[in-house]
């Protein structure tokens, strides 16, 4: 495939041993969190594969592989994002974490009362929702 050019994106399962964090990674993930992910992930599943380059750099997702570390999974679904040349990669990186930041919460719809997605949230990974059930 040429660089550039956006072929056909496809989920692979690759060992994890194979896939290299990025050292320069400016995101930090703290402890508390990673065993947040490793939550999410043993309740819903591993859902949102890792992005990584041809040679397995970790591009995206550095959280969810610390966690699928945690848990001791040997193998997980990983995209590979060929198209795009070293420079385009690390600026993706970064971009992909930033552009989250600039988002922001209704915060009604998400609220703590039973039926709102920070109360089934709560739920599912076991917390006190703080709402009445």
């Amino acid at each position: 495939m040429r660089r550039g050019s956006v072929g056909e994106l496809r989920i692979e399962r690759v060992t994890i041993k194979r896939l290299k964090l990025d050292p320069r990674n400016p995101r930090l993930h703290s402890d508390r969190q990673i065993k947040q992910i490793a939550g999410s992930i043993k309740a819903f599943g591993f859902n949102v594969p890792v992005l990584a380059d041809q040679d397995g750099n970790v591009l995206a997702d550095h959280g969810r592989l610390h966690a699928a570390q945690r848990l001791g999974l040997r193998e997980i679904p990983v995209i590979r994002l060929e198209h795009l040349t070293r420079g385009q990669a690390r600026a993706f990186s970064v971009a992909d974490n930033r552009l989250s930041e600039t988002a922001s919460w209704d915060v009604q719809l998400f609220g703590s009362k039973p039926g709102t997605a920070a109360h089934d949230w709560r739920r599912s990974l076991g917390r006190p929702t703080g709402g009445a059930e």
